[in-house]
């Protein structure tokens, strides 16, 4: 067995699957654009599954960080992870002429993989925070952990705490202020899930406090959609979702609370759970596509309709069960080509002289700046 798959723990690949099975039952939600009669019991049960988008993509960044902090950096990471987006794309572009019956077009195939690129958001910030891992790592060891502290809560003021209270009583979105995007949470939330490695100790190191902290947030974000209903006219925010947005001090809060848990449980090293986690970005490749997400929740399942029925919760887990199992099956299939393909590849002796010299001309080149 491969080295790094003896290091994986159980119990953070648990909550990988459940991140990304959070994820997925919030775009169902989200793409179905449902119209629900407001105030009812099945309104506020389909509102609830909106809260775990965000909370799904902080607890992914958190394993990220928790883990990188102390794994090397392999540019046949970053090969590997363009390809598979690019798998994907090819896929989903060859299963929509087919579905379609469109007449095929390789230029147009060509335009649809290369869009890949800007599409899928989590992988480009993602890939993008890896390749600068071993710099943002090298800052982080080089901080005592006072410094560290210092500096999360100085950045988690800035991007979350500030815009999550301004815009509450200005009706603005939190997400336009001080410069916010992505890459910003993405590092912010990633220094963190670093700084729970390095010093585990603290209040989130009790399970009862993290367990409290998980479930006050939860409670005040979903207290928050019955409130803003009855009172919107009054309240400034123009959602009652304002609080789900990544950068949401209590969505942050969720996710470091679960998180924590599950860093600490007990779980047996399971062969089952390390192999359905390995395929989980290629679950959210599959099912997040610019076009397969229109295609799936409302062109095959019609979630409009189905989650404005008394058994919304029931179509919302047993279709995201349904897309995560082929979801699974898929990315199985395609590590099992990427194996004896492109793994091969990087593992030949021609594939590291190659890298050797562009290193090298890499080095000479830096050294005259």
């Amino acid at each position: 067995m491969d080295k790094s798959k003896k290091l994986r723990q159980s119990n953070l690949e648990l909550l990988r699957i459940i991140a990304m099975f959070s994820i997925l039952c919030f775009h169902c939600v989200f793409h179905g654009k449902a119209v629900i009669e407001p105030f009812g019991l099945n309104h506020y049960l389909v509102q609830s599954f909106l809260i775990l988008g965000k909370f799904g993509v902080n607890l992914y960044i958190l394993i990220s960080g928790y883990f990188m902090i102390k794994s090397r950096f392999r540019w046949e990471k970053v090969i590997l992870l363009i390809c598979e987006m690019y798998f994907y794309n090819i896929l989903i572009g060859i299963i929509s002429y087919v579905w379609t019956s469109s007449p095929f077009s390789f230029a147009g195939m060509i335009k649809h993989t290369v869009h890949g690129i800007s599409h899928p958001w989590f992988l480009t910030v993602y890939i993008m925070v890896y390749i600068l891992s071993p710099f943002i790592n090298k800052m982080i060891l080089n901080l005592t952990q006072i410094q560290l502290k210092r500096l999360i809560i100085i950045t988690t003021f800035i991007w979350s705490v500030i815009p999550t209270a301004v815009s509450l009583f200005n009706g603005g979105n939190s997400e336009n202020l001080l410069y916010f995007n992505d890459f910003i949470i993405f590092i912010v939330i990633y220094i963190i899930g670093a700084y729970l490695r390095l010093y585990p100790s603290g209040v989130f190191n009790s399970k009862k406090s993290s367990a409290l902290i998980a479930v006050l947030s939860y409670a005040f974000i979903f207290g928050f959609m019955f409130v803003y209903d009855r009172f919107s006219d009054i309240l400034k925010p123009e959602t009652s979702m304002y609080f789900i947005k990544q950068n949401s001090v209590f969505i942050i809060l969720l996710s470091i609370g679960v998180f924590c848990l599950f860093k600490d449980m007990k779980i047996k090293n399971s062969a089952v759970i390390n192999t359905v986690a390995s395929s989980v970005l290629g679950i959210y490749l599959l099912h997040d596509n610019k076009i397969s997400k229109t295609f799936i929740w409302n062109d095959l399942l019609d979630m409009k309709t189905r989650l404005s029925g008394d058994f919304a919760v029931l179509y919302i887990i047993g279709f995201c069960l349904a897309i995560f199992i082929v979801g699974f099956v898929i990315d199985i299939i395609r590590q099992f080509i990427e194996k004896y393909t492109l793994a091969k590849l990087i593992e030949s002796s021609a594939y590291k002289n190659i890298k050797s010299y562009i290193a090298d001309k890499y080095i000479k080149v830096i050294s005259k700046l």
